[in-house]
């Protein structure tokens, strides 16, 4: 399994829960395609994590170059898995 890009986030949790956030429904210059992050914070804390793709999912895309990053975030109830809210989608643009 070879990495290629990774884009780092922080998150800050004040929700007075532990949370989890993870990515969802992502694409890279248009392609849908598969991103590994999954961040847990704890009440009151920042947590830091890496959005990472695939080379291969990259390749059988032919991405040769990012341009665009288009993701949402879920926001996960730490202690019962329960789906507590999903954002809207955040473009990056590079």
């Amino acid at each position: 399994m070879s990495l290629a890009l990774r884009s780092r986030f922080a998150f800050e949790n004040n929700s007075g829960r532990s949370i989890i956030v993870q990515a969802r429904n992502t694409s890279v210059n248009g392609f849908s395609m598969d991103a590994i992050m999954s961040c847990s914070v704890n009440n009151g804390e920042k947590g830091y994590d890496t959005l990472l793709f695939l080379n291969s999912d990259l390749n059988n895309a032919g991405i040769t170059n990012i341009k665009t990053i288009k993701t949402a975030f879920a926001i996960i109830d730490g202690n019962t898995w329960y789906t507590l809210s999903t954002t809207d989608s955040v473009t990056i643009n590079f």
